[in-house]
């Protein structure tokens, strides 16, 4: 992956977590359920270098985000997963943030329904382990995710068309 790319994935990671710390925590117990396109936080060490990361700014923020993801510790995979968090999942608060560990399997039977034709190329991953955000555990409805694969697949066919547009 492209560092850049990288960056980007990773300033998403921080943003969310920067506005789930804006709200309040839900005061419901995790639990399974789904996850659309989601940042995985390798262990619990990391979870506090990425709450550490997203608190600073400017410069200061890119570089740790930068040593974040070359070092493994913060990953944005793409697709719909399902979150499997266990009979006693382990759950990290840092500054608000609740974050719990989960086993991600990456949910081919929803995305074959939400993308009957296939055009969404498969994960780099299909299954893995890490902490989330617990605020995202179904945090969007079944038409959120169409709404949002429908935008991803129109944005990619957008930057085809202009790349075959170009001379």
């Amino acid at each position: 992956m492209k560092i850049g790319t990288a960056l980007r994935f990773a300033a998403i990671a921080m943003t969310a977590g920067a506005l789930a710390a804006q709200t309040k925590p839900a005061a419901k117990e995790p639990h399974d359920g789904y996850l659309f396109n989601p940042v995985v936080i390798a262990d619990a060490g990391c979870v506090r270098e990425v709450a550490k990361a997203a608190n600073q700014g400017g410069v200061e923020k890119r570089k740790a985000t930068e040593e974040l993801l070359k070092y493994g510790c913060l990953k944005q995979m793409k697709g719909i997963y399902t979150a499997l968090l266990g009979s006693r999942p382990e759950r990290i608060t840092v500054a608000g943030v609740g974050y719990v560990y989960a086993s991600l399997m990456f949910d081919v039977k929803e995305v074959q329904v939400l993308d009957p034709d296939g055009e969404l190329p498969p994960p780099e991953n299909m299954f893995l382990n890490g902490f989330v955000l617990e605020s995202k555990i179904d945090s969007v409805t079944p038409e959120q995710f169409m709404a949002e694969l429908l935008s991803e697949k129109k944005k990619r066919e957008e930057k085809a068309g202009a790349e075959t547009a170009k001379p």
